[in-house]
């Protein structure tokens, strides 16, 4: 007699997955709802940079993603964004020898770099007035943060779509099932 259901339920259990009266199909329809809901700042697009400055943006997209998911989405991304700056600039203080890290010192700077940016970019609201959108297309679409001068024109029409798709409106606004 195969008794697949308990072990299931053991396994479960013992890898925290879910409680004991969730089923996997509630599971998906949960992880579902949070992808929809995923700010348009986490888009996982690389930026239009080279594979250091790429490799930082995934390190920290990928634990503010990470975080997200782990807070529900219930946690405002500032304070996210926030919290994993404030992480680098520990790590920075507390490892300042090169060798003591496990990553590349390059890709190490570009990761605080890039938490400054999803923080200022996390405080903006996500809908904009005419005119702050007129100011915002004064600026430059590549973020100060990194530095970086570009006098490409396709280049910088790369950073404006790339920065585009990192400032699109959620698709979809969390449900009122969702929020009780």
């Amino acid at each position: 007699m195969e008794n697949t259901g308990w072990l299931d339920y053991i396994n479960d259990r013992l890898t925290g997955l879910r409680g004991p009266t969730a089923s996997p199909a509630e599971e998906r329809n949960h992880s579902d709802e949070l992808t929809d809901q995923v700010p348009s700042l986490l888009n996982q697009e690389l930026p239009p940079c080279g594979p250091i400055p790429q490799v930082a943006y995934e390190n920290v997209n990928t634990e503010l993603c990470s975080l997200w998911f782990q807070y529900e989405g219930k946690k405002p991304l500032d304070e996210i964004c926030r919290a994993v700056h404030q992480d680098l600039l520990n790590e920075k203080l507390a490892y300042d020898a090169p060798k003591m890290r496990w990553r590349r010192t390059e890709v190490f700077h570009y990761e605080i770099r890039w938490a400054s940016y999803f923080v200022r970019e996390s405080q903006r609201p996500e809908l904009l007035t005419e005119s702050e959108l007129l100011e915002q297309h004064k600026e430059s679409f590549i973020p100060t943060e990194l530095g970086f001068t570009c006098g490409s024109k396709h280049l910088l029409e790369l950073w404006e779509e790339w920065h585009r798709k990192k400032r699109a409106i959620s698709t979809q606004p969390p449900s009122i099932a969702s929020l009780g």
